[in-house]
């Protein structure tokens, strides 16, 4: 891409070079805007599609800011990493942009702490949670193990860890506070049951959900780290608990205002009991937005930039015609060289996508969700069973190889038939 920018062109400020900015770059670039990428790495994935990059860090928004009004920016916008919204929501006040929501919004979804209260206020099913500032802190506290811990201002699953123990729970708040040292962290009990996902675009004080999927994840490692294994989309639930699930978004979108912007909930369905366990007013990272696109005809990448440009969405999509997974591809500790074997899978159709999130050279750290994870496959088919067998042969043939040319893939990290059945 050109460096040098046209005086009649649009410019717009993307937050953050990862995979998933690609297919945002381009469709700014197609809109006819010219894209400057801010990411402190010398060379992010979403780099070479941009038409600049500058090195700054994206929680710099001192200077992000005197970027923005520096080349007259039109847009500042960032679509899956959620610590991000709150500083755009910000600079947009400052400077006059427009914004998916206010940054007094942008707080209550952001942190946790915030979030957790608000749900109680709101009457939206929940799970017991503290928030603690220190370790010694949990002395103090009645809790049921196993527990969740995690960083009230982190992002996703990263830095989740499951504690079996107070000792255990101990050290996961240390780790939290040293990964996020100006955060607290917040302790919640386990809730029992399923995992689901459910992915909205929230409009006229409906949530609009366009596709529950049910979530897959391994709580079993030694080291405790909640790795999200896949998703299988559309989840197969009773359409009673497909009711009270859209009852439950439309209470977050009420009480936490959201309008014209995409939302997804992470919830524990236990029969008739449900609690939601965290959301988000964004998209979903991975390749969650393909699945939807995939499956309901709904571009979330064109939503969510008229989101930030204050431009109403119409909410049009079918239901899921399909099923479809979307599964992350893990690692053992190396350094990252490639990621082989796929592309027969993608000429025969058995992929419909696969996307390498790691940079050749990066260093992968199996004590960390992300930090393992190497890059994301969809699945699709017309029933279960073809479903299993597509992410069967996907993960025999793919492999996941190092710097000195080592097999570092860890297949059994992959959603099987008895899974799905359970």
């Amino acid at each position: 891409m050109s460096s040098f920018m046209n005086s009649e062109n649009k410019s717009a400020i993307v937050l953050g070079g990862i995979s998933n900015h690609i297919p945002l770059i381009k469709k700014l670039n197609d809109r006819g805007y010219h894209t400057i990428l801010i990411d402190y790495l010398d060379n992010p994935p979403a780099k070479i599609y941009a038409d600049e990059h500058i090195k700054v860090s994206t929680f710099d928004f001192k200077s992000i800011q005197e970027i923005a009004v520096e080349r007259k920016a039109e847009l500042i916008i960032n679509c899956c990493l959620e610590h991000l919204n709150k500083g755009i929501c910000k600079i947009a006040e400052n400077i006059g942009l427009t914004a998916p929501y206010s940054y007094d919004i942008a707080i209550s979804i952001s942190d946790k702490e915030i979030m957790k209260s608000k749900m109680i206020h709101g009457q939206i099913p929940t799970t017991k949670f503290f928030c603690v500032s220190r370790p010694e802190d949990i002395d103090i506290l009645n809790l049921e193990y196993p527990v969740f811990v995690k960083p009230a201002e982190g992002s996703g699953s990263n830095a989740v860890t499951h504690a079996f123990s107070k000792s255990e729970a101990v050290e996961a708040i240390s780790k939290a506070i040293e990964k996020y040292p100006k955060s607290k962290v917040i302790i919640e009990e386990e809730a029992l049951g399923k995992e689901y996902n459910v992915y909205c675009f929230p409009k006229n004080g409906k949530a609009n959900v366009l596709m529950i999927t049910r979530r897959y994840t391994d709580n079993d490692s030694e080291d405790h780290v909640t790795k999200c294994i896949g998703t299988l989309g559309p989840a197969i639930l009773p359409q009673d608990i497909i009711d009270r699930i859209n009852e439950i978004a439309d209470k977050i979108v009420s009480e936490f205002k959201l309008d014209n912007v995409p939302m997804f909930i992470q919830m524990m369905v236990n029969g008739d009991e449900m609690n939601v366990i965290e959301f988000a007013g964004r998209m979903a990272g991975g390749f969650s937005d393909r699945a939807i696109l995939e499956t309901t005809g709904f571009d979330l990448y064109e939503a969510t930039i008229n989101s930030f440009l204050g431009i109403p969405n119409n909410v049009d999509f079918h239901k899921p015609d399909s099923f479809i997974t979307v599964s992350g591809v893990y690692a053992r500790d190396c350094i990252f060289d490639r990621v082989s074997g796929y592309e027969t899978l993608l000429e025969e159709k058995v992929l419909v996508d696969i996307m390498i999130t790691r940079q050749p050279g990066t260093k992968i750290s199996e004590s960390s969700s992300n930090g393992s994870k190497v890059a994301f496959v969809i699945m699709k088919a017309d029933s279960i069973d073809n479903l299993v067998d597509n992410i069967l042969r996907v993960f025999e043939s793919i492999d996941v190889i190092d710097i000195n040319g080592d097999s570092k893939i860890k297949r059994k990290l992959r959603i099987t038939k008895e899974m799905i059945e359970g």
